[in-house]
């Protein structure tokens, strides 16, 4: 016990003072042991590390309350991934009671800082409206800034915001442009919208191959509203050999993540009897799977089942 309130006590001392001698540290690292490879660290910085050890339990016992005094210590002294984590923490409720007026302090001072995650997340929140007004004009500005850095998840936004036409002219190749530079990355949304703009021709050549290869990739991460695509492509057989199994096995794979497009196929499907024999009970469970989802067809064309 007493070793801890030793170590503690030093390591207070180290995340106050930036300056720090050899011989001081080289004292220090008897007692910290694994935390010796970070003790040469300007003091913000090592005070954010030992945050990132106690929150993940790395080599010492989780401890949450801490972890926060750490990061809390690194963000005061100005490190902007500290700032952008207790702004995390207050806008999820993470360890710290929900305060989305905290959360927005910290993220600003980060992003002040150039943090793009930080940026991005001040634009989820100016878009969404959570924790302050909402403003697509300010949500755009903050995903451009941490969309220039790289962040994949800036690009998909703002390539939905030209899209869209929210916070900026409606700019169909914008869209696209930023929208691929997203999905190279790897984002699985992002290709689905990429593949939403072949499939349409928007913002580029209509091409049904290159839309079906994009939506493969984001359906193989899992994401229900590519299988969904994949499913119409294939009933359509559009950049595909038209496939009424495989487009009902995509149907089902994405009806089974709750996508209400394909819930409502599915009981379109079994109302019609076409693709497969008719099953009413069937068509008005899926109806209502897509009800229960916010659609409001789903919910007509249940509720007019209902009433045979």
């Amino acid at each position: 016990m007493k070793n801890i309130i030793v170590i503690l006590a030093a390591t207070f001392f180290i995340c106050t003072y930036p300056v720090r001698s050899h011989a001081y540290e080289s004292h220090l690292s008897y007692w910290f042991g694994q935390f010796e490879k970070i003790l040469y660290l300007p003091s913000a910085e090592y005070c954010y590390r030992l945050g990132v050890i106690y929150l993940t339990g790395k080599g010492v016992q989780k401890n949450d309350r801490l972890a926060l005094i750490f990061f809390t210590q690194s963000a005061s002294g100005g490190f902007a991934p500290a700032q952008f984590v207790l702004g995390r923490f207050y806008a999820l409720g993470v360890i710290v009671p929900q305060d989305y007026n905290k959360a927005i302090e910290w993220f600003n001072y980060s992003a002040g800082q150039g943090n793009a995650e930080a940026q991005f997340y001040l634009g989820n929140l100016y878009q969404n409206g959570e924790g302050i007004e909402q403003n697509y004009d300010k949500a755009f500005d903050y995903f451009h800034k941490a969309a220039l850095q790289g962040n994949l998840m800036a690009q998909s936004a703002l390539g939905i915001m030209y899209l869209e036409g929210k916070g900026c002219k409606q700019d169909f190749s914008k869209a696209f442009q930023w929208t691929r530079k997203s999905a190279e990355q790897g984002n699985s949304f992002a290709q689905y919208i990429l593949g939403s703009l072949y499939d349409t021709g928007k913002g580029t050549d209509l091409d049904y191959f290159k839309a079906k290869e994009l939506y493969q990739k984001s359906a193989d991460q899992g994401y229900e509203g590519a299988l969904y695509k994949l499913g119409k492509m294939y009933e359509a057989g559009h950049g595909v050999l038209q496939d009424f199994q495989t487009a009902l096995f995509y149907y089902r794979k994405a009806a089974d993540q709750e996508n209400t497009d394909a819930q409502l196929r599915l009981g379109e499907i079994y109302h019609e009897g076409k693709l497969l024999p008719q099953d009413e009970a069937m068509a008005k469970e899926y109806f209502k799977q897509s009800c229960l989802n916010r659609s409001q067809k789903g919910c007509d064309k249940y509720r007019l089942l209902n009433t045979k």
